[in-house]
């Protein structure tokens, strides 16, 4: 998402000239860094000063959708559309020449870039993970300043495979001509190499918020504070592994099939939390787009002061006030919701599972004693045939 310090750069130049490999992620808007630090501008060298080296060029500027593979998502004014940008590869799209990615089939993003090839010489270049055909491109601004019907309403169709991950080996040559370090520091480390010493491998992957766990894994149900079960989403976590155990020349656990992954929607805890849900559901969807429509008419206010489009004035900021308020009980209105549908589910389960427990031992000693019985039964009439006989 951010440009690379010059010194970052050239480290890392260094490291893959000393035979270093490498998981390079790069990513046109992070929405999981976005929560976390906010919008930040990008200052600092372009990474494509070094993906050039390894064959690979990367815009930043640009964000990668896929209309047959994306979800569907609720919007304000109440319909329900498909978000290109978030988007499910199936195992067409999942290279199955690579060990790294053979027999994945389920992997997510959100907001990817793409990835080129460039020529260079002794540098090899093959694409792991490409969108389906119906590929669209977006402006990365539109995604991080605007809103999702804007984005919608200014896709691009490309309508031809985009790849979001590539794997580059080979010998490299340095992006730096000269160290960009100081002379003293040059004088205490090793020197400047121009050309790899040892030939290589580099992962390639145009999105950063795929590694993050809520893209993977999820809570089947939640106690309280206790986590019932995890599940796994997809094959995100496997492909991680697997371009580890790969760089790492790991081949043993290369093997090792992807973890199945869950139809949480189908366990027990799921069913009975969506029954409960929907006697909360109309509620609860008027209340978010309640908090939505907040959300957004805060942010502009905010965004509008900060461009001094309007004045700081005291009204203004008793606005922003009185919407921060609306925000803070909405939400927490929100989470009461939530968390009455979890106690109801939790407690609609807890009366199965009491059941369940229940149940069990009164069947097993029924057909104990019945058992018994059929056996004294069998045992008299025996008795009663011997002594007339």
């Amino acid at each position: 998402t951010n440009k690379l310090p010059t010194n970052t750069a050239y480290v890392i130049d260094q490291f893959v000239m000393r035979g270093g490999k490498l998981i390079v992620m790069v990513d046109p808007h992070s929405v999981y860094e976005d929560k976390i630090k906010g919008i930040t501008s990008p200052n600092g060298s372009d990474i494509n000063i070094l993906l050039a080296k390894w064959g690979i060029s990367y815009e930043e500027d640009i964000i990668v959708g896929d209309k047959r593979l994306s979800h569907n998502i609720n919007l304000l004014n109440g319909s329900v559309k498909k978000f290109f940008p978030i988007f499910n590869l199936e195992q067409a799209q999942i290279s199955n020449q690579s060990p790294i990615t053979q027999g994945l089939s389920d992997i997510f993003f959100n907001t990817p870039g793409g990835l080129e090839f460039i020529s260079v010489p002794e540098v090899t270049t093959i694409p792991l993970l490409t969108t389906s055909a119906e590929s669209i491109v977006v402006d990365a601004k539109i995604s991080k300043f605007g809103s999702k019907e804007d984005l919608i309403n200014s896709v691009v169709d490309v309508n031809e495979p985009i790849t979001i991950a590539a794997l580059s080996s080979g010998n490299y040559q340095s992006a730096f001509q000269t160290s960009p370090l100081p002379t003293d520091i040059m004088n205490e480390i090793l020197p400047h190499i121009t050309s790899s010493i040892l030939p290589t491998k580099i992962i390639v992957i145009a999105d950063a918020d795929w590694i993050y766990q809520q893209s993977w894994i999820a809570p089947s149900f939640i106690r309280g504070n206790t986590i019932d079960e995890i599940v796994s989403l997809n094959n995100n976590f496997d492909f991680l592994l697997r371009a580890v155990d790969y760089l790492t020349s790991n081949e043993k656990n290369m093997h090792v099939g992807p973890k199945v992954i869950a139809q949480r929607d189908n366990t027990l805890a799921k069913i009975i939390e969506k029954m409960t849900a929907a006697e909360y559901s109309a509620n609860y969807q008027n209340l978010k787009k309640d908090f939505e429509e907040n959300k957004m008419k805060l942010n502009s206010l905010l965004l509008m002061i900060k461009n001094q489009e309007i004045a700081a004035s005291i009204k203004n900021y008793a606005e922003i006030n009185n919407l921060q308020r609306n925000l803070q009980k909405k939400q927490e209105h929100m989470r009461r919701m939530e968390y009455k549908i979890k106690e109801s589910s939790q407690n609609m389960t807890n009366i199965i599972i009491t059941l369940n427990l229940l149940i069990f031992p009164i069947i097993t000693i029924a057909v104990i004693v019945l058992i018994a019985f059929l056996l004294r039964h069998r045992n008299k009439v025996q008795a009663e045939r011997i002594i007339n006989e």
